[in-house]
């Protein structure tokens, strides 16, 4: 493996406070600065967080722990979530009752061996802004963290967790089909409460508003649902966002995928995970990106690493005690607060019609070296003038005709 010897120690720390939230090195944090926001329109109306977990029943198998977050006018709370000794500190209100909908559905995957509410972050900055995300805790063969339970730190397990994420991400095998099939479990179990009138999530959201992300394994797991792998497609899913995937990785392909796509990524990525030897990402996402359909997007996130993504995104070093908000991070953290707006600007554009959006969407903020647009043809019920323009930015914020 190409992992310097300090770096595994590095990530290892990490691992067994937030597990695979963050590892910046301390000169890439330097050069990463606090972003301002894309120039996307003000919200019609600010939401409080709800948060809330469901237990969904699986016949002959261990139910399904689902993490729910949802607009709410009741607020601010204060809660706290446990993960791997790391306590986020939250201004969702738990139990709270949901405002009136219809709001648009995102689905969120964790990677690998965690658990949704390692994705609060990402999943709080969308439901104050209109949308409810529903993250299930996806029975992977190796899991180190869960929603329903606190998880204290456990070295020898977060060691073991590193090993089996890099051999997965090497081509070790495991078992991959039961993620799919949870992602549908948690779309049929809200249905089913979308529509019943002794429900209190009853008309909470639209059911032809649907979309997905996911971070490293469940970018995969986004990618898949999206079409990568016809098998796994779910036809309910309108717009997808895989962050942090292994470029070129399924059998199958992007052509595959005929749904609105964003793939997100770090500059530091590696093909393999921890291994430096194996290569950039780069090469490999713009591949995929030249393959995919529009409307399809590409950003690439300036001295990001694999473990920036997919939680909290901050740093032991700058979180000493292991604990810190939520509040504080998901809009002003560099790499989660660039994530979270590119995929509300995403989300607003192709699950809500929103084109007010669409700037946001082809400008690239200063901390991202790599942005590629294509909204490609007219959406159905909307009027174009004159072909689509696909659009690449640099870092600098220049765009030249691709």
């Amino acid at each position: 493996m190409g992992s310097t010897t300090g770096e595994t120690q590095l990530l290892a720390a990490l691992a067994i406070a937030l597990l695979a939230i963050a590892n910046v090195s301390a000169a890439c944090a330097e050069e990463k600065q606090s972003a301002p926001a894309l120039p996307m329109p003000a919200k019609s109306a600010p939401y409080r967080i709800g948060y809330r977990l469901l237990t969904i029943p699986q016949e002959g198998q261990e139910p399904l722990v689902v993490a729910l977050w949802y607009p709410t006018d009741a607020g601010p709370g204060k809660m706290t979530y446990q993960v791997i000794g790391s306590r986020m500190l939250s201004d969702a209100t738990q139990d709270a009752a949901p405002a009136r909908g219809p709001f648009p559905l995102v689905i969120y995957s964790h990677g690998g061996g965690g658990c949704a509410t390692m994705g609060a972050a990402h999943a709080e900055a969308l439901a104050e802004d209109g949308l409810v995300v529903a993250g299930p805790d996806h029975h992977d063969e190796f899991r180190v963290a869960r929603s329903d339970q606190p998880s204290a730190p456990d070295p020898k397990r977060a060691l073991e967790w590193l090993q089996w994420a890099r051999g997965v991400s090497a081509g070790a095998p495991t078992k991959v089909a039961h993620r799919p099939a949870e992602v549908r479990a948690t779309i049929d179990y809200l249905l089913a409460r979308n529509a019943d009138p002794g429900s209190d999530l009853k008309g909470l959201f639209d059911p032809e508003k649907i979309g997905v992300m996911g971070v490293s394994f469940g970018a995969w797991t986004t990618q898949a649902v999206a079409g990568f792998i016809p098998s796994f497609r779910d036809d309910r899913i309108k717009a997808a966002v895989p962050i942090a995937g292994r470029p070129g990785r399924m059998a199958g392909g992007f052509e595959n995928v005929k749904i609105p796509l964003m793939m997100i990524f770090g500059e530091q990525e590696t093909i393999v995970l921890l291994d430096a030897a194996s290569g950039s990402k780069t090469e490999g996402m713009v591949r995929d990106y030249e393959r995919a359909h529009a409307p399809k997007y590409l950003v690439g996130i300036k001295g990001a690493r694999h473990l920036d993504f997919g939680g909290a995104g901050v740093s032991q070093r700058e979180h000493p005690g292991g604990e810190f908000s939520t509040a504080q991070i998901r809009a002003a953290d560099p790499v989660i607060g660039t994530v979270n707006r590119y995929c509300l600007a995403f989300f607003r554009r192709y699950l809500l019609g929103d084109r007010s959006v669409e700037a946001a969407l082809s400008a690239a903020e200063p901390n991202v070296f790599l942005l590629k647009a294509d909204p490609g043809a007219k959406q159905a019920g909307e009027a174009r003038k004159g072909p689509p323009a696909a659009r690449t930015s640099s870092a600098n914020g220049g765009a030249d005709a691709a």
